[in-house]
């Protein structure tokens, strides 16, 4: 039997690949690719010649999304790929503001007295918070991503928690959906729709395929909520 060599370059591609979970695959632009056939769900984002649409399989040219650089020029990118997994969350772009996800990205750190400085971009109207994983904004109706200091959420990583979180941002029961008209919510009626749409997120079946760490956030949030709903409503 004849023996094949094979380059350093072309083995370390060969580990690269078999290490590989059946990941959702996208393009530089955010354009969905395909999906491999392993065991995990995360995002990788490939480089694809823009001319040929031949994908450059080049390991180093592949990166998740939790590693990827963005920036006010490519916040366009993240918001493709939440797009793409809008009706599985159950969200009709129609409906959003530009037809799309939005993005904010903050470059910022803390001043001595605690307070964010730095910088901020926005892509279709994104909004910035820091305290959340992702953000709705009934009046204008979008559903923001979030990017601190290049990074987004490295709970984005997993396609399972991206679909989940956005589901409970502008999905069925969700944000954009209960008490629409109610622009300017109190924190009280706040913690009663998070409630609402905790228990709901938390009872879908895909909410057992999220990574135990999102599980635990949703958790640890919907007895927060509670916790201060049963607290402070009208007794």
């Amino acid at each position: 039997m004849k023996k094949i060599n094979i380059s350093a370059a072309q083995q370390a591609f060969i580990n690269y690949r078999d290490s590989m979970p059946p990941d959702d695959h996208f393009n530089q632009f955010g354009q969905f690719l395909y999906t491999d056939n392993k065991k995990t769900n995360n995002i990788i984002i490939d480089f694809q010649n823009p001319i040929t649409r031949k994908l450059n399989t080049a390991p180093w040219l592949s990166v998740e999304l939790k590693d990827y650089i963005f920036n006010k020029n490519n916040a366009f990118v993240l918001a493709n790929i939440a797009n793409h997994y809008a009706e599985e969350a159950g969200i009709d772009l129609n409906r959003l503001k530009g037809n799309s996800m939005s993005v904010a990205i903050a470059n910022f750190h803390f001043d001595g007295g605690g307070k964010i400085v730095g910088t901020f971009s926005r892509f279709n109207g994104g909004e910035y918070n820091p305290d959340a994983l992702m953000q709705a904004n009934k009046g204008d109706k979008t559903v923001s991503l979030m990017v601190g200091n290049g990074k987004a959420h490295p709970y984005y990583n997993d396609k399972n928690n991206m679909i989940s979180a956005l589901s409970h941002e502008g999905g069925k029961i969700s944000h954009l959906t209960l008490n629409p008209d109610n622009i300017n919510i109190s924190k009280l009626d706040l913690a009663k729709e998070h409630i609402k749409i905790y228990e709901h997120q938390m009872s879908s079946p895909l909410f057992m395929k999220t990574t135990p760490e999102f599980q635990q956030l949703m958790k640890k949030n919907y007895s927060n909520d509670k916790w201060y709903y049963n607290t402070y409503r009208p007794k």
